[in-house]
């Protein structure tokens, strides 16, 4: 299904060989049965009302794959207090104006988007010549159940990858036109978007799963013969689980129970009804140095605390002491607040004694 679409995105159906298109102009998804759909594509819409986003929701959780591309009209305020909020998901930042157009400035090359795209062997340089250049978007937020797939030179994402439930969503910071960036220009474009359709469809219904975060399953579609299941990661390092399923619950989280990367069989009643892949976070073995803007957004997405980055050509405890002071200010200005209320209470004092 592709929403307010554009000619860059699908071409007539005649030139169509990758996909089978339902194209919609009604910019109202509300009356769409998105179930009928293995991927939803999602561009230049303005807003979200709350039954659409309540939809979109329901099906990126029981497994459904969205792609938006936000447009030079996207209300932002919108999208993150219908659609962001309603998933769970970072916060959209604010929209940007570049002087110069703006490039890549780091990819995961292994993100299933981009596995095999380019050489090993590819340099800065080739990859400078590849990128698009972005003149103006949208800051795409990162932090919880997300991975930043493409970010830009500025030190904002282009691409990021959301989770939620059983699917995924992938969102860029510019349209697929040439209003915000030649994108659609470059040999990157088709096999990006292609891909990413693709990889949000899951059409093998298998999805992998990182060791530690959230994993739901629907319990419904396994056919269980019992209100249990075992789950084994197959090795001597971690015991089968035990988990009980409520008789009620559409989605059940066992994130909990994927804790090492191996291969997880979920069993029923002696017959396994679910494989899980599941692999580490290569967020926490990431051996890149970082720059300061992204230390300070990592610590403040994943801590909510505000942090201060001290360059290595700072005077340690000079640059320590300079935060210190900027921090206790308030202690000054508290004290300064009660010398002149005590300057107050005298004169007040002082003037009725005169009377």
């Amino acid at each position: 299904l592709v929403l307010k679409s554009s000619q860059e995105i699908t071409p007539s159906m005649e030139q169509s060989t990758y996909f089978n298109i339902k194209e919609i102009n009604s910019g109202d998804i509300s009356s769409e049965d998105l179930s009928k759909f293995n991927s939803v594509v999602i561009i230049n819409k303005n807003r979200f009302n709350s039954k659409e986003s309540t939809k979109l929701k329901e099906y990126i959780e029981s497994g459904g794959g969205a792609v938006i591309y936000p447009g030079s009209a996207t209300d932002i305020e919108n999208y993150n207090n219908e659609l962001m909020k309603q998933l769970d998901l970072p916060y959209i930042g604010a929209r940007y104006n570049l002087p110069a157009p703006v490039k890549f400035d780091k990819i995961d090359f292994d993100n299933p988007v981009f596995e095999g795209i380019f050489k090993k062997e590819t340099d800065s340089r080739n990859l400078n010549l590849e990128s698009p250049g972005i003149t103006n978007g949208i800051a795409l937020g990162g932090g919880q159940n997300s991975v930043s797939v493409v970010t830009l030179l500025n030190g904002t994402n282009f691409m990021v990858e959301y989770s939620k439930g059983k699917g995924k969503l992938i969102m860029f910071a510019v349209p697929p036109d040439m209003s915000a960036s030649d994108f659609p220009a470059k040999n990157l474009f088709s096999p990006v978007t292609i891909r990413s359709i693709l990889y949000c469809s899951n059409i093998n219904g298998i999805k992998p799963g990182i060791a530690g975060r959230d994993y739901f399953i629907e319990p419904g579609q396994f056919n269980l013969k019992s209100d249990t299941v075992s789950l084994s990661s197959g090795t001597k390092e971690e015991k089968p689980s035990k988990i009980i399923v409520p008789g009620n619950e559409e989605l059940l989280n066992i994130g909990g129970n994927l804790n090492i990367v191996s291969n997880y069989s979920l069993t029923n009643a002696g017959m396994e009804r679910y494989s899980i892949p599941v692999n580490f976070s290569k967020d926490e073995s990431l051996t890149l140095r970082l720059k300061p803007a992204e230390i300070k957004d990592y610590v403040s997405n994943s801590y909510k605390l505000e942090s201060n980055v001290i360059s290595p050509e700072e005077q340690l405890t000079a640059s320590i002491v300079d935060l210190r002071i900027g921090k206790d200010l308030w202690e000054y200005f508290l004290i300064l607040a009660i010398i002149f209320l005590l300057i107050e209470y005298l004169l007040a004092r002082s003037i009725i004694k005169s009377k």
